[in-house]
């Protein structure tokens, strides 16, 4: 496992719902922040989801234990089985702030604010809300986030319904069925 450098910050789109059991993908779940570097633009997302996809039956989530953000969120990682040791210390070196990352993440802001943002957030606590609370290791195929289980397994469901929904769009082109929507 490579040391973490490119990590993409994610959040929940609004219209984001898994209290319902619906079926939203990577494509409408999250908003992406913009990154801003090539890295980013040239196929990484796309890298790390072809490497996650033939693998996602070993992916878990996991608690990482005595890391909560500023508003007592707790972090979990989701990450293959195999290897959620390696990632859950680098998860806590991440939000720690310990690694040289290729741009600022939020998570290490929602773990231990400086004065800028912890005034910021005591003025109003819906700031927390807007900051993006996922990170997702695109060089080690691993995602992290302040939030509930419920929003961790989210993560999960959303990965496993994108697999499902290609799954299903390559079948249709075997059975020449290239015009159905799924």
């Amino acid at each position: 496992m490579r040391k973490p450098y490119l990590i993409q910050r994610l959040k929940y789109q609004k219209t984001a719902n898994f209290s319902k059991r619906n079926l939203l993908d990577i494509s409408n779940s999250f908003s992406f922040d913009y990154m801003g570097s090539a890295e980013y633009e040239y196929g990484a997302i796309y890298n790390s989801v072809s490497r996650i996809m033939p693998e996602l039956d070993q992916y878990a989530i996991f608690k990482v234990d005595d890391i909560v953000d500023i508003i007592g969120r707790p972090l979990f990682i989701i990450c293959k089985k195999s290897v959620k040791d390696i990632c859950k210390e680098h998860a806590i070196n991440i939000v720690k702030g310990r690694f040289r990352l290729k741009e600022h993440i939020d998570l290490t802001t929602l773990f231990d604010p400086d004065d800028y943002y912890k005034d910021k957030i005591a003025r109003d606590q819906r700031y927390v809300k807007n900051m993006y609370n996922i990170g997702w290791d695109i060089e080690n195929d691993f995602l992290m986030i302040f939030s509930s289980k419920k929003y961790a397994y989210g993560i999960l469901e959303a990965f496993r319904n994108t697999k499902n929904k290609y799954r299903e769009k390559e079948q249709d082109k075997e059975m020449g069925n290239e015009n159905s929507d799924h």
